[in-house]
């Protein structure tokens, strides 16, 4: 059965959505030559193309919720139970940014970032997380590994927070 799904808030735009982001799929397999005439056609940036074909490869036709917008099935991408995540976030009747805040507790990095590296970053970082145990709280929270996670930087930002003996920082 092939289902597009529907997005009630913006109606045959996500249907138009989907079928784009079939079109760019057929397209990136033609090659390069491909998706840059679509996103000639279309008047699509190919970034954007690129990223609505990996979306349509990884959720096919039979595999879309109906219940559940484009940017929901998007924000699954890449995770290996994402079918069965859309599954529970059309039950569950998840907002976008829930079903990203239960994504990103299921994403880990593997790849060390050297601590230079997030000094760099700066402040922002710590924003980011504030907002995403935000939304976590906001969803009722999420299984044993947010909360791991959340202990784990509840005591680092404790040690951060209390200077050690000699006002050295105890991390």
């Amino acid at each position: 059965m092939n289902r597009t799904p529907r997005d009630s808030r913006t109606g045959d735009a996500a249907a138009k959505r989907w079928r784009l982001a079939d079109a760019a799929a057929a397209a990136q397999a033609q090659g390069r030559d491909g998706i840059t005439a679509l996103a000639t056609s279309t008047g699509r940036p190919q970034a954007t193309l690129r990223r609505w074909a990996r979306v349509a490869r990884q959720f096919p036709p039979g595999a879309r919720r109906p219940g559940l917008t484009f940017s929901h099935h998007e924000v699954l991408v890449g995770l290996p139970d994402r079918l069965r995540l859309a599954e529970r976030a059309e039950r569950g009747q998840w907002s976008v940014a829930l079903t990203k805040a239960e994504a990103m507790s299921r994403n880990t990095c593997s790849i060390p970032v050297p601590i230079g590296g997030l000094l760099r970053q700066g402040p922002e970082v710590l924003d980011t997380a504030i907002d995403y145990l935000k939304a976590v709280r906001r969803a009722g929270g999420h299984g044993e590994p947010v909360r791991a996670r959340a202990r784990e930087l509840a005591a680092l930002a404790q040690a951060i927070a209390e200077p050690g003996p000699a006002g050295r920082r105890s991390w």
